[in-house]
């Protein structure tokens, strides 16, 4: 089961969030079509989003992490609710260079350059939206940038990522951020075990927030909560339909004429709507009726 904790130092003032988003992963790999190297790094956006939950108050609220990148892979962007529900893409799904040659090389695989854009948002709009420009982008140094520059919040990042025989097996993450009047020295110590990768070890093997206590020498580490995440998309028939709706009469009109059913698909999760001509039709006669002089 896909679930997030949050942990808390009260003496050294840290907070530790742990996430494992791996059935998330497998479910978005199968449905994309997903080649191994673009479900790594979707994987890795899942875990990105998943740590961002830690910004939603209210389960209405969502924020998107969208990674533009000049490398061969295009970009990403996955997004996570205040109900714990995951979706998302990758740009490219198949990369012939990278596929089937083991854990890709993500300075490779990313580019040179590339642009972070985080939108914090409710059913009302946008309540936050924010972008960093990045060299030598990946996802996990995008996150914690994107912490350290736009929230100010001094935050270390790991991701543990497993493919068995070419598709998604594990895929968990740890983010901890020093709260303010903390022990300065004691982050220092906790972030030389994120640079040794003595975090990044423990994560193969952790299973919760609490697994990291005597890593970093936190022996009144205590969990304040833990929830499940899952996978789940927000698209639908209707608004695959709506979408149609938005092309011209003209446009509509041909498709009745063809008497073909539409196809749509979403872009988050790969449903395909086959939307049906009738439907088409009654989108048509509204357009009609919205156009007629008051």
């Amino acid at each position: 089961m896909d679930k997030i904790e949050y942990g808390i130092s009260n003496r050294f003032g840290l907070r530790l969030i742990y996430v494992d988003v791996s059935k998330t992963a497998k479910t978005l790999e199968e449905r994309h079509l997903n080649g191994p190297a673009s479900a790594e790094v979707l994987g890795h956006g899942l875990l990105a989003a998943a740590l961002l939950l830690s910004k939603i108050k209210e389960k209405t609220e969502r924020v998107s992490f969208q990674l533009k990148v000049d490398g061969p892979i295009k970009g990403l962007m996955t997004e996570v609710s205040g109900a714990g529900d995951l979706r998302g893409y990758t740009d490219i799904k198949i990369l012939n260079d990278f596929d089937g040659k083991g854990s890709p090389d993500m300075r490779a695989l990313m580019g040179d350059k590339g642009q972070l854009t985080i939108i914090h948002s409710n059913e009302k709009g946008a309540i936050y939206s924010g972008q960093i420009e990045m060299k030598t982008p990946d996802v996990r140094t995008a996150l914690a940038r994107y912490f350290n520059q736009s929230e100010q919040i001094p935050t270390a990042v790991e991701f543990y990522s497993h493919l068995k025989d070419f598709h998604v097996s594990d895929m968990k993450g740890l983010m901890v951020q020093k709260l303010p009047d903390a022990d300065t020295e004691k982050f220092v110590h906790v972030l030389e075990k994120f640079n040794s990768s003595e975090v990044a070890s423990q994560l193969e093997s952790a299973s919760g927030v609490k697994d990291f206590d005597s890593l970093f020498g936190l022996d009144d580490l205590s969990l304040l909560e833990s929830r499940s995440l899952q996978f789940k998309c927000r698209c639908s028939y209707e608004k695959s339909l709506n979408i149609l709706g938005m092309l011209s009469p003209c446009e509509l009109q041909e498709i009745i004429q063809k008497k073909v059913p539409q196809r749509v698909t979403c872009h988050f999760c790969g449903e395909t709507y086959k939307i049906k001509t009738e439907d088409v039709s009654t989108k048509l006669l509204e357009k009609a009726d919205e156009s007629k002089p008051v």
